[in-house]
């Protein structure tokens, strides 16, 4: 009886050391963004990549929506604001965050005729 108080003890212990370090790695993840909620609320997005500009609205080249996306560990920001005419599907690379919200002027990004998709 006594041998089994002692295992049921240090078993408790031992918990109480374990659960500590599972709640502070919690505690030190990241939000997304302030305000954050759901399932992407930890996503980390293109935080910590290259910025790349979309400067111009062609469907594809330098500069273009489609060009910035090819490539992972990117944030994308707007020069230009209006209606992208894709040719075909778009493949959004991991690890993007895509800011429309930088578009100037209140145009916002609008993708016409194909679909973008992540990859």
């Amino acid at each position: 009886m006594k041998k089994r108080l002692i295992s049921i003890l240090a078993a408790a212990l031992a918990i109480s050391f374990i659960s500590p370090i599972k709640n502070a790695s919690a505690a030190t993840k990241v939000s997304a963004f302030p305000g954050a909620e759901g399932g992407g609320k930890y996503a980390t997005g293109g935080r910590g990549g290259s910025i790349y500009y979309v400067t111009n609205l062609n469907d594809s080249g330098t500069g273009s929506f489609r060009d910035a996306v090819s490539k992972p560990n990117r944030i994308v920001l707007f020069k230009v604001g209006g209606t992208i005419e894709l040719k075909s599907d778009v493949v959004i690379s991991s690890n993007i965050t895509i800011a429309g919200q930088t578009a100037p002027g209140g145009a916002g990004i609008t993708l016409k005729n194909f679909k973008a998709g992540l990859g």
